[in-house]
């Protein structure tokens, strides 16, 4: 858990700013054909960390933001969202990935974030992509509960498509996942873990649950099982739905089901590639999820070629 901020001695102002400015100098990485900085940026709400993946050749038309998981989630599935900024931005689209408040290196303290913080900081990062010369049409990218917090933040932004990789479109079902394997890991380390009735319970009754190192509040547990992260209109004129565990095909067919009904165009892919049925299980980091170069490259290889075709 990160720790509030405290106030800053004012001896401390000066020697902080020379520590911003050194990280700002070494922030900008340059490839052959593409360029990566990472930047802290301000929010009305506080402060997220982004980094832009930019083409240094001609750019597509369309932009990438990457809405990233929840809790452990969020470091586990780094390396398949870093994987895809970097060959997207090779193929000529801008990317646009961040850290929300209460994550990584980002402000604010996890013990305060919800569904809705996420799709908040997500909105403000989108904004900050629009604002890009190159980018003409934004596309929020997400997996697990990523792809909830992108398709909420979707309609908000006027989002031209949306890819959505093994989503988890219920995020008090996905919550109740996650205690689920907190529950088994207590039990399994001999440490006596409180049964899944009891942590449901205790966070309906206004407690907070450790989720593994990330307190889960009855705020954001509350607000999760009343969601719907595809009520929201107008739904994206495109959307690409990646099943990647088979576990999830039916939930992509729901999904796919509603986006059609409301309009969009929508196909659905199944990825390939070894490591697919453990892709998303909600395990801690212990190599539980996915981790497999080929199934990431897979994932990343059908978006780009999907938003080739669409942009």
């Amino acid at each position: 858990m990160r720790p509030r901020a405290q106030a800053t001695p004012r001896s401390a102002v000066s020697d902080q700013a020379s520590v911003v400015a050194a990280l700002a100098a070494a922030s900008r990485w340059t490839a052959e054909r593409h360029v990566e900085e990472q930047a802290f940026v301000e929010t009305e709400a506080g402060r997220i960390f982004t980094t832009a993946f930019r083409p240094r050749g001609p750019a597509r038309a369309a932009g990438f933001l990457l809405c990233h998981s929840f809790a452990w989630e969020q470091a586990e599935l780094y390396a398949l969202e870093l994987l895809f900024a970097r060959t997207a931005a090779v193929a000529g689209f801008p990317v646009l990935s961040f850290q929300a408040t209460g994550y990584g290196d980002a402000g604010g303290d996890f013990a305060d974030v919800t569904l809705e913080t996420m799709v908040r900081d997500a909105v403000a990062a989108a904004a900050l992509l629009a604002s890009w010369e190159e980018v003409q049409n934004l596309v929020p990218v997400g997996a697990r509960l990523g792809a909830s917090v992108a398709a909420m933040m979707a309609s908000r932004v006027g989002a031209s498509g949306i890819a959505l990789w093994n989503p988890s479109l219920e995020p008090g079902r996905y919550l109740d996942g996650l205690l689920k394997v907190k529950s088994m890991a207590g039990m399994m380390d001999g440490a006596g873990g409180a049964r899944l009735g009891a942590l449901k319970a205790e966070l309906l009754a206004g407690g907070t649950v450790d989720l593994i190192g990330h307190p889960l509040t009855a705020a954001c547990y509350r607000e999760a099982h009343a969601s719907d992260p595809l009520a929201a209109a107008p739904v994206p004129a495109r959307a690409l739905l990646v099943a990647v565990n088979p576990a999830a095909r039916r939930q992509v067919d729901r999904a796919s089901e509603r986006l059609s009904d409301a309009g969009a165009t929508v196909r659905v892919e199944d990825a390939e590639g070894e490591g697919r049925s453990a892709f998303g299980l909600g395990m801690p980091l212990s190599g539980h999820l996915a981790t497999n170069r080929t199934l990431f490259e897979d994932i990343a290889r059908r978006t780009i070629a999907w938003a080739e075709e669409s942009w």
